[in-house]
């Protein structure tokens, strides 16, 4: 059964780095990585995410997230996610550093993509063909409120 996220301890520390993997099965990927290889949750089971479900389980303190493709609001790819602060300063500051750091140069290979508003919380992607995207994000709980 998807829950929403309901407390501030379901909030990520700041730097966390995770991999987001699709599968089409959550409820599958969460018993097999929890019960099976022992992972233990970081979230309360699956939960609810953007329109999908998704789970976030550790293996010591290293998290993985799974999520359908709708849960991820992703599609069909796998991302890292970068867990911030606050998201709209952390995309301002890297839009700063881009324009300073490629000095023009290879620009335009790089796409910082929106603030993006969704029921778990905020972020946003960056894309260039270097790697996988890496989706910036921060949550927000049920004891925080929306922003």
């Amino acid at each position: 059964m998807s829950k929403p996220i309901e407390s501030a301890s379901a909030q990520p520390e700041r730097g966390l780095l995770m991999p987001l993997f699709v599968v089409d099965d959550v409820d599958r990927a969460h018993h097999f990585y929890s019960a099976l290889l022992g992972f233990r949750e970081s979230t309360p089971g699956p939960v609810l995410g953007h329109a999908g479900r998704m789970t976030i389980l550790e293996h010591e303190q290293s998290p993985v997230c799974f999520a359908t493709a709708e849960g991820a609001a992703v599609g069909q790819r796998h991302i890292l996610c970068a867990a911030v602060p606050d998201v709209s300063a952390q995309r301002e500051s890297l839009e700063r550093r881009v324009a300073l750091l490629t000095d023009g140069a290879h620009a335009d290979e790089i796409r910082i993509g929106p603030v993006q508003d969704v029921s778990w919380g905020r972020y946003f992607e960056v894309e260039s063909p270097l790697g996988p995207p890496v989706r910036f994000f921060e949550l927000v709980t049920a004891a925080a409120g929306s922003r």
